[in-house]
């Protein structure tokens, strides 16, 4: 999957997920502030662009959606400090963590890993990307997301625990950072369950509103 923005093309590598970044959605899911970053990975074929359908799996499970401010990696490098680090920010979109939520629950409980709850095929929806200028705003980006045309979680990026600079510095400890690098940076409070044939929405920081399908 490609993504063009400004007239230049990026070639998606990664795609990075943080989780537990909001302190109300903790508090919901009855877990522990972290630390440090918790950070997973999810395969390009979780994604599932903007006015596509998002194919649930086909298992007795309880899916959960996530209404996620999501990053685009424009530069190579590792950030070492937070003014360096918004300069690797290319974009901004808004895109959807599913999680099969139940499972994630009991592999955590054994310390078992947990890619089946996060990585499973169009877990990923996302939007279309949104350029950042260097005094883009990035401690007040407000977004939404909608279920059946229900608005069911609104966020506020000045919620976050660890905000975007941080968190690619972060990573840029363990891996160097790629332009097409996507980072999913975590929800906020409100999450709940998806069934196949719901429709998502969701509301960028820029206003601009993405759709998707489950099937």
């Amino acid at each position: 999957m490609q993504i063009n923005l400004n007239d230049q093309n990026f070639e998606i590598k990664r795609i990075f997920c943080i989780g537990q970044n909001y302190v109300k959605h903790i508090a919901e899911l009855k877990n522990k502030v972290p630390q440090e970053p918790v950070v997973f990975m999810k395969p390009l074929t979780s994604l599932v662009p903007a006015g596509g359908k998002a194919v649930l799996p086909k298992l007795d499970c309880n899916i959960h959606y996530e209404t996620e401010i999501v990053a685009l990696i424009g530069k190579r490098g590792r950030p070492e400090s937070v003014s360096e680090a918004r300069e690797y920010i290319a974009g901004i979109t808004v895109g959807f963590d599913l999680t099969i939520r139940d499972l994630q629950t009991k592999l955590r409980s054994k310390g078992l890993p947990w890619e089946k709850t996060k990585a499973f095929d169009c877990s990923a929806p996302l939007g279309k990307f949104a350029s950042v200028s260097p005094d883009y705003d990035l401690d007040n980006m407000v977004f939404s997301g909608s279920v059946n045309g229900n608005i069911v979680q609104q966020g506020n990026s000045a919620d976050m625990i660890f905000d975007i600079p941080t968190l690619l510095i972060e990573l840029g400890k363990y891996w160097e950072l790629l332009p097409g690098d996507l980072l999913f940076t975590g929800t906020p409070e409100g999450v709940g369950s998806l069934t196949p044939g719901d429709s998502l929405c969701a509301r960028s920081p820029n206003g601009e509103i993405f759709n998707w399908q489950t099937g």
